[in-house]
This record gives C-alpha cells, structure tokens and sequence, in this order.
C-alpha cells in the first residue's frame, strides 16, 4: 500500500522528465525525442492535476498507476477528439472502452516514455522512502540517493 503524495509523486515525476531532456540532438533528432513532444508536455503540464485528485489516499500501486494510465489515456483521446475527423464516429466509439495508442495516432515511443515515467516515479515512492534518519525532512539525499519522508509532506 502507498499513502499517495502527489507532491513527491509529482518532484519524481519532474526529475525523471528533467533528466531525459538534455538529450543532444546529434545522437537523437529532436522530433523523435518524446520528451520534446507536444502531446507529453501536454501531460506533463496536466500531471499536478491529476496527481493532485489522488492526493491523501492509499491504495496499492499497481492500481494508483492503473488510474493514472486512464487520465493519462482520456487526456490523448481528448487531443484526438478535437484534432482529427469526427467523421470515424464508429471508430472514436470503440476506442472509448479502452484507447489503444497507436489508434490515437500517438508515436508508440511516447507512449511508453510516458508509461515508464510514470513507472518510475511510483517506484521511487515506494522504494525511497527514508527510514533511516528521522531528522531527514521530506526531500533528502542520503549520498548519491535520492530519497523522502511522510513526516513533512513535500509541496512544491
């Protein structure tokens, strides 16, 4: 179980971002680096939101990250209602069970730099919290690791 923080949740989610941008252009084209993507800034600028409704809860990880998947996936289907023909009626109708990606027209890279973010950031709520030193308050490092506490939640 996880006690949900969305501004921890929020500061590994920012990181894992930060750290994915300096990506050189000479090793990677820019357009095919999908931290530089319209679409992920699009979740990445909504992710504090949504993060923000889970905010206080507890649940386990598999099905907070399970919820944020389907925010993530109504936030692309959203983009698509309104950038592509309304006229494949059948088509939108059967994506909104469960969006399929590519049928969103979404680089499949992006979607999964975008599932493995998320990954990451539940991870390392799970993995790094502190119990080593209770002085440590919130955000801390512990030599080269990052880590936090719950005593004082992390709001930024």
């Amino acid at each position: 179980m996880l006690e949900v923080d969305a501004g921890v949740i929020v500061r590994s989610f920012n990181a894992i971002v930060d750290g994915a941008m300096p990506e050189p252009p000479r090793s990677t084209p820019i357009h095919l680096q999908p931290v530089r993507r319209p679409e992920f800034n699009m979740v990445a600028e909504a992710f504090p939101a949504i993060m923000q409704a889970y905010d206080g809860a507890e649940m386990p990880i598999e099905i907070l990250y399970k919820l944020i998947e389907s925010d993530i996936m109504r936030l692309f289907l959203g983009k698509f209602l309104h950038t592509k023909n309304h006229g494949r009626f059948n088509q939108l109708r059967a994506l909104l069970g469960r969006p399929i990606p590519a049928t969103l027209g979404l680089p499949p890279v992006l979607y999964e730099f975008t599932k493995r973010s998320l990954t990451r950031s539940l991870q390392f709520c799970d993995f790094r919290v502190c119990m080593r030193d209770l002085s440590c308050v919130g955000w801390h490092t512990h030599g080269s690791k990052q880590s936090y506490n719950l005593l004082d939640r992390v709001d930024e």
